[in-house]
């Protein structure tokens, strides 16, 4: 997971920022108030929230029936980082191949991982090539996989460090191959 670093005032203990942080100490996200007024606050500066909330809360998983128990057997089985959970999954079809789409969260940070078999067999040398990108908190990375001597492309996207993608891929076991 990702650190953060908080900044809140003495007096009344609100929070005026957070930064995430990757392992070097690195600033990935910034979030500040830029105005604060603190007292009363007159009604027509008030404004109603009626969007959907941005975040993904994970009791809501459960509440729909959709944990890992609940959701039908994966195919896959994946070494999680502490604190995630399934929150949904499925099988599409894209361009004539079966790829598998697992989402997980701890209800702060959330990650998906792609997971498509290729119908030919690549050289050794392209099963070792791999690659990763990060933007902000956001990182991409993506491997060719050997399983069962089966080629699948898995791809995992979400705001996890790279390290954390790296071992969740490498964890990657078949329950019952597709």
């Amino acid at each position: 997971r990702f650190g953060y670093r908080f900044f809140a005032d003495v007096e009344t203990r609100l929070l005026l920022g957070a930064d995430m942080l990757d392992s070097k100490g690195e600033v990935l996200e910034k979030f500040r108030f830029v105005q604060l007024r603190i007292g009363e606050v007159a009604e027509s500066d008030l404004v109603a929230i009626t969007a959907a909330p941005i975040y993904m809360d994970t009791s809501q998983c459960a509440v729909q029936d959709k944990s890992a128990e609940a959701l039908s057997p994966s195919y896959w089985q994946l070494d999680l980082p502490a604190g995630f959970t399934l929150c949904s999954q499925e099988r599409r079809k894209q361009q004539g191949a079966e790829e598998d789409v697992l989402m997980y969260s701890d209800g702060l940070s959330h990650f998906t991982v792609f997971i498509r078999r290729q119908f030919q067999m690549a050289q050794d040398e392209t099963l070792q090539q791999g690659g990763s990108m990060q933007r902000g908190n956001t990182l991409l990375r993506s491997e060719a996989i050997e399983l069962n001597n089966q080629l699948y492309n898995v791809t995992v996207v979400g705001e996890i460090p790279e390290a954390t993608s790296r071992k969740v891929m490498s964890q990657i076991k078949p329950v019952h191959m597709p």
